[in-house]
């Protein structure tokens, strides 16, 4: 593995490589040893792939293709299995993160539709998050805005272009008034 190339030892009785290791090898029967890295895009070491085998030898054209088809495979596999543990971590602080806010987080769809609201949303909002989500914020007809219409803001968030400090207010379900101040 640090040598990231392939080593094919033909009888590890015999080769240097396996000096400090053949008296673990050879009471288990094994004589020859196939081990070739599994690197990533950067050449670092993700695993090795290795073959043992009784008899010594090395490896045939077939064994070699073979080879290359597994290793080429288990790299797909471990890169997508490392991606996927980042992703779960780097999702896992975002949750952290915005569970611990006082302040409430949205997403929002390529149509403006809400997709996402943290769990804040309610207590600052005065509604529920199914009473929201999948409208746009101007479908909503229990907002007012205060500093511009619905339709500048509109226009704002229709050119993907950022917005501040947009005030509005909205009636809850208790009837009270929910005063919300926005960017994005």
């Amino acid at each position: 593995a640090f040598r990231r190339e392939p080593v094919f030892i033909e009888d590890i009785a015999t080769h240097p490589y396996w000096l400090a290791y053949r008296d673990i090898a050879l009471p288990h029967g094994l004589r020859a040893c196939w081990s070739t890295p599994i690197l990533d895009d950067k050449g670092q070491v993700l695993a090795t792939f290795a073959m043992y085998y009784k008899v010594p030898g090395l490896p045939q054209a077939i064994h070699l293709e073979l080879t290359r088809i597994t290793t080429h495979l288990a790299r797909i596999a471990i890169v997508k299995h490392k991606n996927e543990a980042a992703l779960r971590a780097s999702e896992e602080r975002f949750r952290g993160l915005i569970a611990l806010s006082s302040d409430w987080y949205w997403e929002q769809d390529r149509d403006l539709r809400l997709s996402f609201l943290s769990d804040t949303f309610e207590a600052r909002a005065g509604t529920g998050r199914a009473r929201v989500l999948g409208k746009t914020r101007w479908e909503n007809d229990e907002r007012v805005p205060l500093n511009c219409t619905w339709d500048e803001h509109r226009a704002t968030l229709e050119a993907r272009k950022p917005f501040r400090n947009f005030e509005y207010y909205r009636i809850g379900s208790d009837g009270k008034r929910y005063y919300a101040s926005l960017s994005g």
